[in-house]
């Protein structure tokens, strides 16, 4: 099965289903894709979450904030409370700009200040390595649609391009390693300190989903999702499960395991897994109520379409603001810089919160694409 029969097939079985994610970057209509990392994401309580993942790997674009390298208006599916969040968004004491990369156009800012710029069309953070961040550059000037992979140095602002002669067969989507070591934007595993490949995907992998501490998370064409570390055996996971940001590589540490929302039945819960292991442990069921817009690295807490803070230990839920600003749009970005904090990319800016203090700040105004 090709690319464009896997998207018709895919396409036909989940018509009418919600895109499970929020997108968080930039681009593009033709031949689209969606960022690497899935740091944002709609938990649709529909049954076919997992083929409507693979539909939104394939189908959805980067995001779609951008067009034309023109930032977009906010989607029209929330313009009844779009006056309330921009209002909420305005009214938010300044704070510090984000802590992770972010674009803002073709212009990335780094962490400590400084500013590069991208040179081509659109753009979108597609993963943060030691280094510094992968950009997915993708351009059609030209008449032709070209795309290519620069990894930024944090430190000098230099740019090297990913050879594409050693990405491999093709395989959607691209994730990088939770230690920002490894790249996969194909069918090889691509080490980014020397270029040389150490490992090849399973030859059943079609869409790459997320690199977790409990291995490379993937979907087969028949929309089911497998963990797998290298030279070892890939092993199917139970239900459709979607896994949060990892943190900055250099916090990460030597873990086998890793904590996602899976979905099965109309219901959510949070769902730890070790490598490897059918065993896991579970918490934080949740069949009604608005849906879950993301969750925190560690499983604590979940935030819902309508900014609630949900403790997914004990099953409470307190208002991030009060009182609501409205539904928080579609395309809304999210990434955790821990398990209590999280950045928001809304149309009028980048706001950062502590869900348990719910203390919220404007890190950015404008419209800017997180990792």
């Amino acid at each position: 099965m090709n690319h464009d029969e896997l998207h018709d097939l895919l396409t036909r079985a989940t018509d009418a289903i919600e895109s499970p994610r929020l997108g968080s970057g930039a681009l593009r209509a033709a031949g689209a894709r969606r960022t690497g990392r899935r740091r944002s994401i709609v938990v649709s309580v529909g049954a076919a979450l997992a083929v409507a993942a693979v539909v939104a790997a394939v189908t959805g674009p980067l995001a779609s904030q951008r067009e034309n390298g023109n930032p977009a208006a906010p989607s029209t599916d929330t313009a009844p409370t779009a006056g309330g969040l921009a209002r909420w968004v305005a009214g938010l004491p300044e704070g510090d700009p984000p802590e992770v990369p972010y674009l803002k156009g073709m212009t990335l800012h780094l962490p400590d200040g400084s500013a590069v710029e991208i040179p081509g069309e659109d753009a979108a953070i597609v993963g943060i390595t030691v280094k510094g961040p992968v950009v997915l550059v993708e351009d059609t000037r030209s008449g032709q649609f070209t795309s290519r992979y620069l990894v930024v140095h944090t430190t000098t602002g230099r740019h090297d391009e990913i050879p594409r002669s050693i990405l491999g067969g093709y395989v959607q989507d691209e994730v990088t390693s939770p230690d920002g070591r490894l790249f996969i934007a194909g069918s090889n595993v691509i080490d980014l300190q020397n270029s040389n490949v150490v490992a090849v995907l399973p030859a059943h992998a079609a869409v790459l989903l997320s690199w977790t501490d409990a291995g490379v998370q993937y979907a087969d064409k028949a929309g089911r999702q497998w963990l797998w570390e290298p030279r070892s055996e890939p092993w199917q996971l139970k239900e459709p499960t979607w896994f949060p940001s990892q943190l900055d590589p250099t916090e990460v540490g030597n873990k086998n395991d890793a904590v996602g929302l899976a979905t099965s039945e109309g219901c959510t819960e949070v769902v730890h897994v070790y490598r490897g292991s059918q065993h896991d442990e579970r918490w934080g069921r949740r069949c009604q109520g608005p849906a879950a817009v993301t969750m925190s690295p560690e499983g604590s807490w979940l935030l819902t379409r309508d900014l609630g803070v949900v403790d997914a230990v004990n099953m409470t839920t307190l208002p991030l603001a009060t009182p609501t600003p409205g539904e928080l749009p579609p395309d809304t970005g999210a990434y955790w810089t821990s398990d209590s904090v999280v950045l928001l990319a809304l149309p009028w800016g980048v706001v950062r919160c502590d869900v348990i203090t719910r203390d919220c700040e404007r890190a950015t105004d404008g419209l800017v694409a997180l990792p």
